[in-house]
This record gives structure tokens, C-alpha cells and sequence, in this order.
């Protein structure tokens, strides 16, 4: 269970939770990080944007280094999309909730 929580880091939830099925992720840009360039994917249903890397660790480690992404991290983002995303805080890893089963 760990292990899929830790393919898929939420980055950040900027319009809330929605309950909406069917959420159409997009690539929005790139995030340089250590070096290498990861997609930015942008989920609408949640409003959430996804780094897609996964940090191998601890549970206690992979929520540090998700805690310290925004220092970290170069963004790159596609000059079709505006944002007001501020790329500095919010970066977390997904809560799993019991009632669906899935990572939000």
C-alpha cells in the first residue's frame, strides 16, 4: 500500500476535493529536479497538480522530501497554460481515503 502512495505525489490542491468522477489529466510543463526533468500533471476534477516521480525511502523520509519540494524544484510549464499555482509550498503525498480506496 505504501508503495503505491509513494508512485504518486500530490503536489498541490488548489480548488479543494471534488467528489467528480472521471478527471482528465493533462501534462502542463516539466519540474527539473536533482538534474532531471519530471511531467507536471494537472488533474481538473481535484484541481491537483502531480509530479510524476517517485522518491524511494521511508514513509517518514518520503514525507520530508515531499515537505521540501518547493526549494527544490525548477518549473517549466507549457506557454498554452496560466496558473496562479504558487510552485513554492504545498507539495504533499496523497491521503488514502477508506470510504473510495483511492490516493486524493
Amino acid at each position: 500500500m505504501k508503495t503505491s502512495l509513494m508512485a504518486w505525489l500530490v503536489l498541490v490542491a488548489l480548488l479543494g476535493l471534488s467528489t467528480a468522477a472521471g478527471a482528465s489529466p493533462v501534462v502542463i510543463g516539466s519540474a527539473t529536479y536533482s538534474g532531471n526533468n519530471y511531467n507536471l500533471i494537472y488533474e481538473d476534477a481535484r484541481g491537483l497538480v502531480w509530479l510524476d516521480y517517485a522518491h524511494v525511502g521511508s514513509w517518514q523520509n518520503q514525507l520530508t522530501w515531499a515537505s521540501t519540494l518547493g526549494g527544490s524544484l525548477t518549473v517549466n510549464l507549457d506557454p498554452l497554460y496560466e496558473t496562479e499555482i504558487n510552485w513554492t509550498t504545498g507539495w504533499r503525498l496523497p491521503n488514502r481515503t477508506r470510504e473510495t480506496g483511492y490516493s486524493i
